[in-house]
């Protein structure tokens, strides 16, 4: 049976390369994520853009297609929805 002495004595052997496998890794991680915050940010911004631009095409015609006022009751823009 192997006591925690002597176990610790043969781990403590590794412990070193260990540690500084781990730095790499986490190193490596951190550059990673830094990257990926910039990208997710670009794909938001570029979703948020293409959004209101076709939202303004969308009113944009829809105030030409229904510019008399007896249209506007019929106007689906006016209608209220729910938005989940």
């Amino acid at each position: 049976m192997i006591t925690y002495v002597k176990f610790f004595s043969i781990i403590d052997q590794f412990l070193p390369n260990f540690d500084e496998l781990f730095i790499e890794i986490n190193s490596f991680i951190e550059l990673v994520f830094g990257y990926l915050k910039y990208v997710f940010f670009g794909i938001l911004l570029i979703i948020g853009i293409l959004t209101l631009l076709s939202l303004r095409g969308k009113y944009f015609l829809e105030r030409i297609r229904y510019s008399e006022e007896k249209k506007l009751a019929d106007n689906p823009m006016t209608k209220p929805r729910l938005i989940l």
